[in-house]
């Protein structure tokens, strides 16, 4: 059966498929020629439209880079600048740390060795007495300067240090505004005038201390012991001015002079210097606030914890210092062949003839102690009738001493750093019992007087004990109200504000400085606190040590910017108000002060004697 057409596939006969087929290639051609054109041009667009934000996104990309790279050029230029400073003695290369730039270990002098020693320093410059080539890499300290190697060893031959120690640092905050100089606070480093340095443990300004007052800081080293304070009769007689001893403050004018000279170049101003010591850097204050040759090299001063017993004429030293030469094996036909023989001795040989702990000569150990009748500590600081004409607190009384207002500072229980007796485990008794026997061959049956004047409630929070009396009352007797009678006589004597402080806040867990867990407010505690608890004291400050630490920057701080008003400010002059530095923050008492009955025993005992010397 045939298949419908309907069924049967379409094939077109030859003919009719050759016509359809150029008929629709030329409506294809047509077609596809327009699709190609549309499409080139949207390609054309794309193209455009790509290469114009590829060039608007390269515009954007080099001009934010270019304001990067810029802005890092400035910064590296503004840093190259801090870091890099050129003085009249040459050009020195400091380093960051933290938020401050450091310059450490800048000559200021001389090395003062050979000929130079026991001389009055000589300062470094560009031409004769150059002190560094090229650039001085100033990322470290300088050596300390010669010193027994007591904080560690009894042995008197274990000698740290060089004769070669005249070196000052520097810090200064990485950000500060551009051509305003900032005030200068010189730090005067203690340790009795016979070791430290200007870096030790970590006590000086610190990057963030700078950082945080807006200051500029500074820290030297100065000349200690034998090197820096020996007065002998053939020493004199070599001298131009015919005196001796006191080379060590020699070196703090000179060091202050090279502050007043380039301080500026370091962001400081030195039309607002203000010093800082503390125990014989406070005592160094007292001998610079007593010297014309500091006249006018700072304005302000803070002393912590100073000796105010200050009177050894340097002749009186020269006799007690005999012991010096005999250990030297030094002991001469006449004072030409004494000095040749002093000048050939090592450094090594000189320390170890100090007579550190000899009575009466340079006697330290009692000091952390009751005093003993007719005991006194011998003098390394001395009236040399050139550098200091004349005892400190004299000069303040005559109106001879340098007039520049001051902070004179102690602590409640300075002793507590190293006392020679430790109670701890003792009762009242024993306390009692000991008391008795240092101070009746002072006063008698007075002694129950004094034990009732210590067995009352203190102005501070710690609980009364027979250890805490004790180091009251030695700390009373050795520094409180020695300090006291300097700042009355400061008072009387100058035109400048005088104030006076005490600390009373302790640290919240014992600290071990020299040997003796510390748990009072002692001796340091308030440079400790003041340089924000150096890491070399292992100590982990909490939050009741950390606001005692804002209370001393803050009212440090406004000292040091002279913003002090006597007006507004509860803080008066002495002998009006004592601000006490407690437990719980900065309290004002008025003129009936701090330990006033206490301190007019003492006085009126005859024992402002038994002071702290040196």
């Amino acid at each position: 059966m045939g298949r419908s057409q309907e069924s049967r596939p379409f094939l077109p006969i030859r003919e009719e498929l050759e016509f359809e087929s150029e008929e629709q290639l030329s409506i294809r051609n047509s077609f596809n020629s327009c699709l190609l054109n549309q499409r080139t041009k949207r390609r054309v667009a794309f193209v455009l439209t790509a290469a114009a934000f590829v060039a608007i996104l390269s515009g954007l990309l080099y001009y934010y880079f270019s304001r990067k790279v810029k802005e890092y050029e400035q910064i590296l230029l503004e840093e190259n600048q801090h870091m890099k400073v050129t003085i009249k003695a040459g050009v020195i290369r400091g380093k960051f740390e933290g938020d401050a730039v450091v310059f450490k270990g800048i000559p200021y002098a001389k090395p003062p060795v050979d000929n130079l020693r026991w001389k009055a320093p000589v300062s470094c410059d560009e031409n004769v007495n150059k002190c560094w080539n090229g650039t001085l890499d100033a990322s470290e300290f300088g050596s300390w300067c010669a010193q027994q190697d007591v904080l560690h060893t009894p042995d008197p031959t274990k000698v740290i240090g060089s004769e070669d120690c005249l070196f000052i640092n520097v810090w200064t905050p990485k950000h500060r505004s551009t051509g305003i100089l900032l005030p200068v606070l010189v730090y005067i480093h203690g340790g009795f005038l016979m070791y430290s340095s200007g870096d030790w443990n970590g006590l000086h300004p610190q990057p963030e201390m700078v950082s945080e007052m807006n200051i500029v800081g500074v820290s030297f080293n100065y000349r200690l012991n034998a090197f820096g304070f020996l007065a002998l009769k053939s020493l004199a007689e070599a001298s131009p001015s015919k005196s001796t001893g006191n080379y060590g403050f020699m070196d703090q004018i000179l060091a202050l002079k090279w502050v007043r000279a380039n301080i500026h170049k370091f962001g400081g101003d030195p039309k607002s210097v203000t010093l800082i010591g503390q125990s014989s850097g406070g005592t160094s204050e007292l001998a610079l606030l007593a010297s014309p040759s500091a006249a006018g090299l700072f304005h302000r001063a803070i002393v912590m914890s100073a000796s105010a017993v200050y009177n050894k004429s340097w002749e009186d030293a020269a006799n007690d210092n005999k012991i010096f030469i005999k250990n030297c094996d030094c002991v001469r036909n006449s004072s030409a062949a004494e000095r040749d023989c002093l000048y050939q001795l090592t450094t090594e040989k000189l320390e170890a003839a100090i007579p550190w702990d000899v009575y009466p000569f340079w006697r330290m150990s009692d000091s952390m102690d009751l005093p003993q009748k007719n005991l006194f500590d011998g003098a390394v600081a001395v009236v040399d009738n050139v550098v200091v004409p004349k005892p400190p607190l004299l000069a303040m009384v005559e109106g001879e001493a340098n007039d520049v207002p001051l902070i004179i500072g102690t602590t409640g229980q300075e002793i507590n750093i190293k006392p020679v007796m430790d109670f701890s485990n003792s009762t009242w008794e024993d306390y009692s019992t000991y008391v008795k026997q240092k101070l009746a061959p002072f006063i008698g049956k007075n002694v129950s007087m004094v034990l009732a004047l210590y067995n009352k409630s203190e102005l501070s929070k710690e609980p009364l004990s027979p250890q805490f009396s004790y180091s009251s009352m030695a700390s009373d007797i050795r520094l409180s109200c020695p300090n006291d009678v300097f700042a009355s006589k400061a008072s009387q004597g100058f035109k400048s504000p005088v104030y006076r402080y005490v600390v009373t806040s302790a640290p919240s867990s014992p600290i071990n400085v020299f040997g003796y867990p510390a748990t009072f407010a002692f001796h340091m505690w308030d440079l400790i606190t003041l340089f924000g608890f150096p890491p070399a004291f292992h100590y982990t400050p909490s939050s009741r040590d950390q606001s005692f630490l804002k209370d001393l920057r803050r009212e440090f701080g406004k000292f040091i910017n002279n913003e002090f008003n006597q007006e507004d400010a509860p803080w008066k002059k002495f002998p009006k108000s004592t601000a006490l530095f407690t437990d719980s923050g900065v309290k004002v008492l008025d003129s009936n002060g701090y330990h006033i009955e206490e301190c007019a025993f003492w006085l009126n005992n005859g024992f402002f004697s038994y002071g702290w010397i040196n």
